[in-house]
């Protein structure tokens, strides 16, 4: 049975302007995750009555619930809190070239439960939906019987043409004109969006995270694929022309570095990848989690014997906003924020063609400058 079928006839309410009105209200207290009425009514410039209608029609539609208020005691009839009922919830997977995680959202932005699936080699496009599509197949009865499933978000390190859920180009995954959102929804029988692994971590720091209440920042992002970002500009999503801004990889960050699977050498995920950190932490591999407990860890006497001009150095360089190249670009963005993953949220990456010939020179100039010594 379809979402839409099991939903009541409001749902599909003919009224724009009341569709609208809910969708305003379904929003706010998803994103925020408990609101009073008063404080939706104060939100939306809607009068308490409409409010309180719309309120009704979203319970009943199972989006939300009402509970006795949280807050303090205020002079007045209290006015109930409005909370994302968790019953309502998507589907999130997101493939990489050494797993593919899937994760259970509920309403309000809370992740249920999540699956890494590690792989022996890198996936092909029809393998990590044929991984996705199993693992989810496992968690059917739980799924049927708990939750109302509105669909499947992918993450893809790799250039994701939104619209259509086909992934250009994914150089690290090796998958080049996949149309991976038809794939998945074909092979579970929900429908699915596929996007830029570090555009969604973008918007999602915006409403859920440090950018929240902000209109402008820059997300970088790091995983097993490389390093990739995302920038929202006066609230929106910076696409680009082509539909591809933010790719922040392959931005030339040493004159010395390592030669790139682009074809520049010096490129920013080139220099400063997990996999190297696997490596000086003694892990063959596995996740963030792992990572994070070793890199903590004081056993390891080659991570605690190194200099401060060291690899730990040189990445925290290249990725915080202390640098003057960083700087630079977040004032030159207008960013009044900036972001980045770490392994206690999530590793994630995207990758990205040959640099823009024309920051060449700007990034040569500023880099140079604090490029540390071997």
């Amino acid at each position: 049975m379809s979402t839409a079928s099991r939903l009541p006839a409001t749902a599909s309410d003919p009224d724009p302007s009341r569709r609208n009105n809910l969708a305003l209200i379904a929003a706010l207290v998803h994103h925020h995750g408990v609101l009073s009425r008063a404080e939706l009514t104060r939100r939306t410039g809607l009068n308490r009555s409409t409010v309180g209608t719309l309120v009704g029609q979203l319970v009943a539609l199972g989006l939300v619930f009402e509970a006795a208020p949280s807050g303090e005691a205020q002079v007045g009839r209290p006015s109930p809190d409005v909370r994302p009922d968790p019953s309502t919830a998507a589907l999130a997977v997101n493939p990489e070239v050494d797993a593919v995680t899937i994760g259970l959202v509920s309403l309000g932005g809370k992740v249920q439960k999540k699956i890494r699936f590690a792989t022996e080699r890198i996936p092909t496009a029809r393998e990590a939906v044929n991984i996705a599509a199993a693992v989810i197949a496992g968690m059917r009865s739980e799924l049927d019987a708990s939750y109302r499933i509105v669909g499947i978000g992918m993450a893809v390190p790799g250039l994701v043409n939104r619209a259509d859920g086909v992934v250009r180009r994914a150089p690290h995954l090796g998958w080049r004109d996949e149309p991976v959102a038809r794939m998945l929804a074909e092979a579970t029988g929900y429908p699915c969006l596929a996007d830029n692994d570090a555009t969604l971590g973008a918007e999602a720091e915006l409403i859920f995270g440090a950018g929240a209440g902000r209109g402008n920042l820059i997300y970088l992002n790091g995983g097993a694929s490389g390093i990739g970002g995302g920038v929202i500009a006066d609230g929106a999503v910076l696409r680009g022309a082509g539909g591809y801004a933010g790719e922040l990889g392959h931005t030339f960050v040493r004159t010395d570095g390592q030669t790139c699977h682009c074809g520049a050498s010096g490129c920013l995920e080139t220099e400063v990848s997990q996999s190297r950190l696997f490596d000086l932490a003694g892990l063959g591999g596995g996740d963030a989690s792992q990572l994070e407990a070793a890199l903590r860890s004081k056993d390891s006497a080659e991570l605690a014997g190194r200099s401060p001009a060291s690899w730990a150095t040189w990445a925290s360089r290249c990725v915080t906003p202390s640098t003057r190249s960083t700087r630079t670009l977040l004032s030159s963005m207008g960013s009044s924020a900036f972001c980045m993953s770490s392994p206690r949220t999530r590793w994630t990456t995207c990758s990205a063609p040959r640099p823009w010939t024309r920051w060449r020179a700007w990034q040569r100039s500023t880099v140079r400058r604090w490029a540390p010594t071997s």
